[in-house]
C-alpha cells in the first residue's frame, strides 16, 4: 500500500491531467521524461510572471479605462480561440497570453484601490474562466470520440484514463477514514480511588 502512494506521488505522468494515449499525445509536453499539460505548463509561469511584472511596473493601478484597455486586450486571443480552431503552438501562446493577464487580474483584486474595479474583474474573470473550462471539456470530447475505445464506453478503464483511474482508486483508498480493528482488544480503564 505504502509502495503504490509513494509511486503516485513519484509517477512521472502525474503532472499531465489529460488521457495519457496516443489521442492526446499533443496535449502534453515530456519534458525530462515527465509529461506535463501544455495548457497549464503555458498559463501557470505567465500568471506568477504577470503578477510580477504588475507589481513591479504598477499596472494595476494605471487609470481605469487604460487597466481596462490592457486586460481587455490580453483576453481577446483566447476568446478568438473560442470561435476559431487555431493551430496548438497558437493556442499555447494564448494560455501564455491569459495568464499574464490573470497575473494582472490578481493584482487587480488584490491591490486596486477601487473596489468597482475589483468587483468588475471578478465580474468578467469568473463567467470567462467558467466557458474556457466547458469548451476545454467538449474539445476534449471531440478528441475522444474519434477513439475506437470511445465506442467502447469510455470509463476509468480506458487506456488514457487507466493511470488517472489508478490514482483515483489509491486516493479513495488512502483517504477513507481509519476503522478500528474489531480484533484488536481495547485497553481496559483502572479507577484509583481515593482512600
Amino acid at each position: 500500500m505504502k509502495r503504490s502512494v509513494n509511486k503516485w506521488i513519484t509517477d512521472p505522468l502525474k503532472f499531465a491531467h489529460h488521457p495519457l494515449c496516443e489521442t492526446f499525445s499533443n496535449h502534453v509536453f515530456i519534458i525530462r521524461g515527465r509529461k506535463l499539460c501544455r495548457g497549464c505548463t503555458m498559463f501557470y509561469p505567465s500568471l506568477v510572471i504577470g503578477t510580477i511584472l504588475s507589481l513591479i511596473f504598477g499596472i494595476f493601478q494605471l487609470p481605469t479605462i487604460l487597466l481596462a484597455a490592457l486586460m481587455t486586450a490580453l483576453l481577446l486571443p483566447t476568446m478568438v480561440s473560442l470561435i476559431i480552431s487555431l493551430p496548438r503552438p497558437i493556442r499555447d501562446a494564448n494560455k501564455a497570453i491569459l495568464g499574464l493577464d490573470s497575473g494582472i487580474g490578481v493584482t487587480v483584486v488584490l491591490l486596486h484601490p477601487v473596489i468597482i474595479v475589483k468587483v468588475i474583474v471578478l465580474l468578467v474573470a469568473i463567467p470567462s474562466a467558467v466557458i474556457l473550462e466547458k469548451v476545454r471539456k467538449n474539445r476534449d470530447l471531440k478528441t475522444c470520440k474519434i477513439c475506437p475505445e470511445y465506442q467502447q464506453r469510455m470509463s476509468l478503464e480506458c487506456s488514457g484514463f487507466k493511470v488517472v483511474g489508478n490514482r483515483v482508486k489509491i486516493v479513495d483508498l488512502v483517504s477513507q477514514p481509519m476503522l478500528p480493528d474489531p480484533l484488536q482488544k481495547e485497553p481496559e480503564i483502572t479507577r484509583f480511588e481515593e482512600l
